[in-house]
Parts: structure tokens; sequence; C-alpha cells
């Protein structure tokens, strides 16, 4: 028989197999393969029960056949004028689903789905008494973006949503101020210089109206690179071997976005892209192959949530792997690197809490995650513990026993039930079971970020919370209220050396 004769026979033989199999299918299999069929081309596919009915109905679904390119004056007239180009370009010309489809994947999931989403609390039963907490109150508005700790100059930097990019000494005073000309995300001391992300603007959009930009010693602004789409996060490396220092830059933007590496020559940045995709949050730059060369290792966090490692093959050509791939409903929000078992290979620390999207509902999966690496980049889960809208963990000796603990904050915490864990701390009892502890203290902010550092100098770690205090997102007017009587936009947690 000929390829071309066998070729015709099967597919006959598949169209006869379609046939009879749809002539059994019944109608709650038929929509659950058709929504499986769309909803897990783009990302992982978010089972109904993820979400409450009225959630899907009213929020999700309508967004959902809005990026399947259904054009909906409804959801465009939500869009800023100046996104509007940017978010069409990244939808499909057509509608990916006719109009039959997209009935059969609104019935499967609101047949599906509960009428409510339940979430339990753990019990924590013990109280932190590791840290010793002193509010830096009253000094500028609760607006934090980022905190890093210059342990060469023994500073801490903070960023806020106004613009503004602060410097504290050792013991906690605000020694140097300056204004920038948008929300800054990331900073790093370069000498007397900085290097600085800013973000053009802060909330969601697709604008390239951000860049990175130095600030001399005499506090002139230099533009490095310009037009990028809501950069929020960088790192320095010189990938290439080539003596200059390249630039690895997190773009999340919105509907649009990208991770680019910009090779530094000696008259300009040359950009290569290695995703163009929406949601690049975070970097880790090493050489994890052994190689000499440094890797990348990113976070995306919007839509298509993953974590990836791109491994530098020299020339800035890199091979794209997944380690791990998230729900969109998971609002993956930050991770570490971190070898938890010492065997030398790196495990990951992450966070998932994100709640400011299309569903804002309290998730009983959100918080963190342990995943152990097989020594090969295979990756198992071997501890978590829930944390709804968990932004941000980190791993550390805190009690210098030898091993990690676990200081972890939310930013969107469950405010009805548990308003008291918006600050979680875990002690390593090994073995992959921790102790959660409960810090009362930490109730007069909501915290999207976190250092962690040894600012007094006394041989152990401290940490510093940094207060977004942003009215609603979950939690009632009551709660802005007493946020901002208290007015504490950094939280220092002296470490006491014993619990």
């Amino acid at each position: 028989m000929s390829p071309r004769s066998l070729a015709k026979r099967c597919a006959l033989m598949l169209a006869i197999f379609l046939i009879l199999y749809s002539a059994c299918e019944t109608p709650e299999h038929k929509e659950e393969r058709i929504a499986r069929m769309y909803c897990g081309y783009c990302h992982a596919f978010p089972d109904p029960s993820l979400l409450d009915r009225a959630t899907w109905d009213e929020s999700v679904l309508p967004m959902m056949e809005f990026h399947m390119g259904s054009t909906s004056m409804n959801m465009i007239a939500r869009i800023h004028p100046e996104d509007i180009d940017y978010v069409l370009s990244s939808l499909p010309s057509r509608p990916m689903a006719n109009a039959e489809d997209w009935q059969l994947i609104r019935q499967y999931y609101l047949k599906n789905s509960p009428d409510a989403i339940y979430t339990d609390h753990p019990e924590i039963i013990d109280t932190l008494k590791l840290f010793e907490a002193t509010p830096l109150k009253n000094t500028f508005e609760p607006y934090v973006t980022f905190l890093t700790y210059d342990s060469g100059n023994h500073l801490l930097y903070a960023g806020t949503r106004l613009m503004d990019l602060f410097t504290f000494n050792g013991s906690r005073e605000r020694i140097d101020s300056l204004k920038l000309k948008s929300p800054p995300s990331w900073a790093v001391r370069q000498k007397d210089e900085f290097v600085v992300a800013a973000m053009g603007i802060m909330d969601p959009n697709d604008r390239p109206a951000g860049g990175v930009m130095r600030i001399t010693a005499d506090k002139k602004l230099v533009t490095v690179i310009d037009s990028i789409k809501r950069p929020v996060f960088f790192e320095q490396h010189d990938l290439n071997s080539d003596g200059r220092e390249d630039m690895i830059v997190s773009a999340f933007g919105n509907y649009t976005g990208n991770l680019s590496v910009y090779e530094a020559t000696p008259d300009d940045w040359i950009a290569h892209t290695l995703s163009a995709t929406p949601g690049a949050r975070k970097t880790v730059v090493r050489d994890f192959n052994g190689d000499g060369k440094p890797d990348i290792l990113a976070l995306f966090a919007q839509g298509n949530e993953r974590i990836v490692l791109y491994t530098n093959r020299g020339d800035f050509e890199f091979d794209e792997t997944l380690l791990l791939q998230f729900l969109p409903v998971d609002g993956t929000s930050y991770f570490e690197v971190v070898d938890f078992n010492n065997d030398g290979s790196f495990d990951l620390l992450v966070t998932n809490g994100d709640n400011a999207d299309y569903s804002m509902i309290v998730k009983p999966y959100h918080g963190l995650t342990l995943y152990e690496n097989d020594g090969e980049n295979g990756f198992t889960e071997k501890w978590s513990f829930p944390m709804p809208g968990a932004s941000m963990a980190m791993a550390r000796d805190f009690d210098s026993d030898g091993d990690m603990d676990i200081a972890a904050i939310s930013f969107f915490p469950d405010y009805e039930k548990a308003p008291d864990c918006g600050f979680l701390y875990f002690e390593n009892q090994g073995d992959y079971n921790f102790t959660p502890y409960k810090a009362p203290y930490t109730t007069v902010g909501r915290w999207l970020v976190m250092e962690a550092a040894d600012y007094d100098r006394d041989g152990d770690m401290d940490l510093v919370l940094g207060a977004n205090n942003f009215r609603g997102l979950g939690a009632a007017q009551e709660d802005y209220d007493y946020w901002m009587e208290n007015k504490t936009a950094l939280l220092f947690l002296e470490n006491q050396g014993e619990d």
C-alpha cells in the first residue's frame, strides 16, 4: 500500500471514529471536551470548582470570551483609550470559538461550579516572640512599592507609589529622598549612583511608559532604557562575558508585556526578547547547569502563570524549559530559590495570592508551597500552607538553628475571618514540617513587600515590612481607617535572638 493510500485510510478511520464518538457522547461530556479544548489552550485548564458560579458568570467568563477574540464594546469601554490598540493587538483577529462552542463552555462552567467557595483557616495558636516590632510612623504615606537592603553601605532603600525613592540608615532615620517621574519598582546602588526601574504607571496597563533610569551622584535622572511596559524588576549580569553588564528586565504589562534581555554595547542596548507574554514578575540569574554561563530563572504571573528556566547557550541564545505551571486563578506572586534539603539542587518556595484581577474572592488554594528538585529539574510539592492573598515569602535561618525558616506576607488576607494573618512566620522543625506563628502587632498595615537583612548588625536576620494601604480590594472601610490612623509605612521586626 502506498503512503498516500495509507494516509487516506487512516484519515477515513479517524473520521469514522469521530462520528461514532460524537454519536455516543453525552451532552455533559461534550461540554467538558469543548471547555478543555479551548480553556487549556493558552494556560493550564481551570476546573469549575475553583470559583463560585456568580464569579464565573459575571466576571471570569466575559473576560475569557474577550480574550478569545469576541469583541465586546462593554469590555472595550473599560480599557483606557491609550491602551486599546495594544490590547486589541494581543487578541485573536476573529473569535476562537463559534457561538455554539462558546455556549457549551458557559454551560460547562455554570453547571459544575459551586454556589460559594469556603475557606477554612488552620488554627494558629502560637504568637511570635522572636521579633520585636518598631513601626516607622508618619514619616511618609504608606504606599510602598519595593524594599531592598544595601549590605555594603548598611542602607535600606524604599520606593513609593507616589514616585519617591527614600534612603534609611541603620538607625531607621530617613537620610535622603528623591522625587522621580513615576513609581519605582526596583533599585540597585552602584557606587554613588542608582539604577532604578520606573513603572510609568503602577496600575495594570499596556502603555510603554516605563523604563530604566540612572540617578547620578548629583541627583540627575538619566534614561538608560525607555518605552518599557510596566517594568517591575530587573537584574544586571554579564551574560556574554564581554566585560559589560547586560540587563534582564521583567516588563509585566497587562494584556501585553515581555521578558527581555538588553545587551550592553559601547553605543546602545540591543533587545533580545525571551518571551513576548505579559506577567514577567521576577528573575534569578545564576549558573544553574554548571557550564560557566549565567542562566535565567523567571516567574510569569499573568494568564499562563509559570516558572521557566532559560539556559544560556551563548550569543544571547537561550533554551526554554518549563519547570512549573500554575492555574490562572492561582495568582502566583513571588518565588525564591533555596536548597531546603541540602542536596545541592535548587528548590523553589512559591507564593500565590494575587487577587486583584477578575475573581476577587477569598481563595482556599492561595498560600505558600515548597517544591523539591529531584536533581534533574523535576519538582515535587513537599509542603504547603493556606494563606489567602500571599504576596511574598522569604526563607532565612531566622532562629539561627541551622535550617531555613519562612516569613510570609499577604496583601489580600481574609479580612473577615482572619484579619491577623497578613504576616505569618514558619519555624522549620525538619523534614518539611513547619510550626506557624502569628504576630498581632502586624495588623497596622497592608503589606505588599518585605525585606530580610541584619539591619542592626548583631548577627541575626531582621525583617522590614512595607505597607501599600489600598482602600477596598477585600478590605472594609474600617480596616482602611485603622491603617491610616496608624499610618505605618514601614514596620521593622528586630530579631531578639531567641524565641
